[in-house]
């Protein structure tokens, strides 16, 4: 999700939509938490001790 919001920035940009661009770029960064989402879960699965 997040590399396609990226690269559609990339796009944009070069297509001259600054307006879609600036759209998308807050997007990717208002995306971004999601890129730690998975590692803190799996730190969180092996924190707890097996039953």
């Amino acid at each position: 999700m997040v590399t396609g919001l990226a690269g559609l920035t990339v796009v944009a940009f070069a297509l001259r939509a600054e307006a879609l661009a600036a759209l998308l770029a807050l997007a990717t960064l208002a995306s971004l938490p999601l890129l730690g989402l998975g590692p803190l879960l799996d730190w969180w699965r092996h924190r707890r001790p097996r039953r």
